[in-house]
């Protein structure tokens, strides 16, 4: 075909993981951009148009290689078309609208090369199929030109080798496809399902004790049913199809997706079953449906678009689903980081099969700022690749605010408290808190301000001590001026006592010579004696000066004494 196999086959590598996704997108846009061709689908399921889409993109691919196993089948389903009433115009409008889906789904991958290439391969497809349309409108003018001849079952050789190349597909296929009978038993097993078998097949025993692979082929599924009569009621009717179930086998959880079998003619040939090991799968959806009712849950492409959110995570952000879903992440981020490279590095990691958590800042409806408690988990398809993100959060804003009172907090107290050790006490904490942490202020400013006054107390108490010690100064100076004084009264009254005890020795001597006299000089005598009782009086006077003196110095003493004890 000319085309470019290998970036064709990488590029669907990438959207496969969606495809569900991808097939219920391109109805919906080829709908709403080409709604003349809704009237084609009018007695069709939509869900199973949607398999069919898959199951054909899912072929061309697998066979891009083996044109000469594709052309034919392209040719085929170019000729059923026509019965549809498909036209020619038609496919310009499913191929636009194929490439503008792929586009969405492959996102930054979607280059122009890429783009080119299935622009190339669908001219190719369409080509291919509008032959085989012509084909059919011939076939279909011969069919009204002539009776129609009896039905008859015999495949012709083309329809043998279409089985063939049919049944090549499936066995090449990456899932677990089982064929059954109208009686429900097992008539093919492709190579991936046996695979799976064998690394299930020691848990099916212990339920199964005579399962056994390589026997799979003629067991009738009825085996793997506590209640086959369910299942039988189900699949006898091909109106039930698709049908899909879980179905538990010991420990095993299996996913089951039954398709009725048809022939060309419409009969009811049996039913292909496709199914799958969903174990762990469904624990995690347990766990998940479990978080969810505690937790914000929010469900994203790799993209960054939402898919979907649960009531928690609304009412936290306060949006409803339809104005969230289709958009993406960066509504709930601020702009600056939502434009930064941690930001791209961020879901970079989430796209390589990388978790994360944290906490975050995010900015609720109307701009309304909340931080939350999350974690950010890629779920894995079959194949082991991420193809979502889910988020399970907790609304931590209320604590976060605390935490930021907190260190608000520390930081002010640090700032009064540094001053304080510096001996500055004229800071106190001003700022507003909650709570307890506003009475960790008051307790704070409790003490700045009690110490304020406490060292106020004793400066004015040091004050009264320092007035009454100036006091005392000026009391000692006072009583040494007047030591010095009476000490200098003391010098003179000495000097009086030894001129008087000189006046005395002369006053004996006189007396001594007054007797010798006495006889021849009365007169001389009577002078005598008259200053013998002057001297005496004059003694008494000293007498008593002298104990006053010795009373001044006993009180100087005692001043002395109390001074030494202060």
């Amino acid at each position: 075909m000319g085309l470019n196999i290998e970036l064709l086959e990488s590029s669907f590598k990438l959207v496969a993981p969606q495809g569900d996704a991808l097939v219920t997108r391109f109805y919906e846009r080829l709908f709403e951009k080409y709604p003349v061709v809704k009237p084609l689908f009018k007695n069709a399921s939509i869900s199973e148009q949607k398999k069919k889409l898959l199951a054909s993109l899912v072929l061309v691919i697998q066979n891009l290689r083996h044109p000469e196993k594709l052309t034919p089948v392209l040719q085929d389903m170019g000729a059923r078309h026509v019965g549809y009433g498909a036209k020619p115009a038609y496919y310009d409008a499913v191929g636009e609208n194929l490439l503008a889906v792929l586009g969405e789904f492959a996102g930054e991958a979607w280059t122009p090369e890429v783009s080119q290439a299935w622009t190339d391969a669908y001219a190719a497809i369409k080509t291919i199929m509008l032959e085989g349309a012509k084909r059919g409108h011939h076939t279909q003018g011969e069919k009204k030109m002539s009776k129609a001849p009896a039905k008859t079952k015999t495949k012709a050789p083309a329809q043998a080798d279409m089985s063939g190349f049919y049944l090549g597909a499936l066995e090449q296929s990456q899932n677990n496809i089982l064929l059954c009978d109208r009686n429900l038993v097992i008539t093919y097993a492709n190579s991936t399902a046996k695979k799976t078998l064998v690394a299930l097949e020691p848990e099916i025993k212990k339920v199964l004790p005579k399962f056994n692979v390589n026997t799979v082929v003629g067991t009738c599924i009825d085996d793997f049913h506590l209640d086959p009569s369910k299942q039988r009621k189900i699949l006898a009717d091909p109106a039930n199809m698709p049908h899909k179930a879980d179905i538990q086998i010991g420990p095993l959880t299996l996913s089951l997706l039954v398709t009725a079998v048809m022939s060309p003619d419409g009969d009811y040939l049996g039913n292909a079953l496709e199914w799958a090991d969903v174990t762990e799968k469904r624990k995690m959806e347990q766990q998940a449906l479990a978080m969810s009712k505690s937790q914000a849950v929010i469900e994203f492409n790799l993209d960054g678009t939402v898919v979907t959110a649960n009531d928690n995570f609304l009412a936290c952000l306060g949006y409803t689903l339809d104005e969230i879903k289709g958009k993406h992440h960066r509504l709930f981020v601020d702009p600056t980081y939502a434009n930064s490279l941690e930001y791209q590095a961020f879901w970079a990691k989430l796209n390589r099969g990388e978790f994360d958590t944290n906490s975050y800042k995010r900015i609720a409806k109307g701009g309304r700022e909340i931080w939350i408690q999350a974690t950010y988990n890629p779920i894995f398809d079959a194949s082991g690749k991420p193809y979502k993100v889910v988020k399970f959060a907790s609304d931590i804003t209320a604590q976060k605010q605390s935490q930021f009172e907190m260190e608000k907090l520390v930081t002010e107290a640090q700032n009064v408290l540094g001053r304080l050790a510096n001996n500055d006490l004229t800071q106190e904490m001003t700022e507003t808190y909650r709570g307890d942490l506003d009475k960790v202020k008051c307790s704070i400013n409790a003490v700045v301000q009690n110490l304020t006054q406490t060292i106020t107390s004793v400066r004015e108490a040091v004050q009264a001590v320092s007035s009454g010690a100036e006091q005392i100064t000026k009391g000692n100076e006072d009583l040494s001026q007047r030591t010095s004084e009476q000490a200098s009264a003391l010098e003179e009254t000495s000097a009086s006592m030894e001129e008087m005890t000189s006046t005395v020795k002369q006053n004996a001597d006189n007396a001594k010579q007054a007797n010798q006299l006495a006889i021849a000089a009365r007169d001389i005598a009577d002078k005598g004696g008259s200053v013998t009782v002057r001297a005496v009086e004059a003694m008494g006077e000293i007498n008593k000066s002298s104990k006053k003196i010795a009373d001044i110095i006993t009180v100087i003493d005692e001043i002395a004494f109390r001074s030494e004890e202060g």
